[in-house]
């Protein structure tokens, strides 16, 4: 599953040209995104290491976003106000994100493509 707007990279691109293209809006947050946390983290760390700011992590990895949010099932016995909150945002968003996703299936997700250097010259 591609989220919209999202682009996809590896650990290696986060050293190319493209990332630093990516990542260098101003006032701009990246959320870095992978199947699991531990696996996020760690380009997170990398990120940082080489100077990217206002990244982060999406919280149990896009697994637990499936399990959370796309896969949601609202328990019977709500308890606090909170987790009533939480479940009625959660319902809508199981409903609203694939759709969105769905829309913005046609029109693709950029991949950074690796450069070649080019031999040669005057």
């Amino acid at each position: 599953m591609s989220l919209p707007n999202s682009v996809n990279m590896n650990y290696e691109n986060l050293f190319g040209k493209d990332a630093a293209k990516t990542f260098s809006k101003k006032n701009a947050s990246y959320v870095i995104i992978a199947n699991t946390e531990d696996e996020e983290t760690k380009a997170a760390y990398i990120a940082r290491e080489i100077g990217y700011e206002n990244v982060y992590v999406l919280s149990d990895g896009m697994n637990g976003f499936k399990d959370n949010v796309i896969n949601f099932k609202a328990p019977q016995n709500v308890g606090t106000r909170h987790e009533s909150d939480l479940y009625k945002f959660r319902e809508k968003a199981s409903i609203l994100i694939p759709e969105i996703i769905k829309e913005n299936k046609n029109k693709g997700v950029p991949e950074n493509k690796e450069l070649k250097r080019a031999l040669g010259g005057c």
